[in-house]
């Protein structure tokens, strides 16, 4: 049984679960993302590619209602996290949303008239960063600090989430002690992370860095999606503690992210060993290129894709 697929369908409609029949048992494993529109079929996406199994239309009142489900029935519950435009899910499950912005007292205070939602669909990947692991072990990197940078769908979440399990113990590596910061209920929710892994869940990344470091003395942070030059800057801090940083920023290339204020901050104080550059999300856990930086010189000094890997299979293990 696919318990991702279930921890989802538990939390949409009846009616939309009797949908989800006409969905081969055979490619739930493969889909990636549903996405729904106000008088349009249910989308499908696997393996990058859009797919319809339904004939049936989503009315307006039928996506208000999913809307209504996703949220638990409380949609008040969640009024900080639709300010920032998603919705948490139990499983990990990322939920976008997309309507009509509610402003009070001229700042944006949640979202009205749903007009489209995007489920993207998480699922464990026991084992899928061991490779990635074992290539920074050799190179003297395993605890190093560095980022994940690929598109959005390249995989980013699901290595990060694994590299912590690994570095934690869970394959009976050296157990370090680690703290994961899960801002969005993404990372930690159901999943394994190893014998030694600290969650803080629901905290911005700007407090929780700081707390992380305070009271629980870890040897690595690690966390996803680092969005602003404040969030970075913070994080530089624990990297002058002695602490080492694992994380991830949305990119396409070097030349790319050398352009991305979240990035600066790592490249002007000489901070990280490397960056990490996945593939596309057609091909999504699978490393491209290895740029090693010299903390001292802050220089390219080495590429590699040529190390074995195997990728997300999306499957439960």
């Amino acid at each position: 049984m696919d318990n991702s697929w279930e921890s989802l369908l538990r939390q949409l409609p009846p009616w939309f679960q009797d949908m989800t029949a006409a969905v081969p048992k055979e490619e739930r494993k493969d889909l990636t993302e549903l996405r729904l529109f106000c008088g349009q079929h249910p989308l499908w996406v696997k393996r990058g590619e859009a797919i319809f199994y339904n004939k049936e239309i989503i009315s307006k009142g039928q996506l208000q209602e999913i809307f209504h489900s996703l949220c638990h029935g409380s949609v008040h519950s969640f009024e900080q996290e639709l300010k920032e435009g998603f919705v948490p899910l139990e499983g990990g499950h990322r939920v976008g949303i997309c309507g009509t912005a509610v402003y009070r007292d001229g700042i944006r205070s949640g979202v009205r008239d749903i007009s489209s939602i995007n489920i993207r669909l998480a699922r464990p990947c026991t084992g899928c960063a061991r490779n990635l692991y074992q290539e920074m072990e050799r190179r003297g990197m395993a605890e190093g600090s560095f980022l994940l940078v690929g598109a959005p769908a390249s995989g980013k979440t699901t290595l990060l989430r694994d590299y912590a399990r690994i570095l934690a113990g869970g394959d009976g590596d050296p157990c370090r002690l680690i703290a994961l910061l899960d801002e969005r209920s993404e990372l930690s929710d159901g999943f394994d992370l190893g014998l030694s892994t600290h969650v803080l869940k629901g905290l911005p990344k700007t407090v929780g860095i700081l707390q992380a470091l305070r009271t629980l003395a870890p040897k690595v942070i690690l966390c996803d999606e680092i969005g602003t030059a404040e969030e970075a800057k913070l994080l530089l801090q624990g990297l002058q503690s002695g602490c080492r940083f694992i994380g991830s920023i949305h990119g396409e290339n070097w030349q790319q992210l050398q352009q991305k204020a979240q990035f600066r901050p790592f490249l002007e104080q000489k901070a990280l060993d490397a960056v990490v550059f996945l593939k596309q999300a057609q091909q999504p856990g699978q490393i491209r290129e290895i740029h090693e930086i010299r903390g001292s010189k802050n220089e390219t000094v080495g590429l590699s894709s040529d190390f074995p890997q195997h990728g997300l299979g999306w499957a439960s293990p």
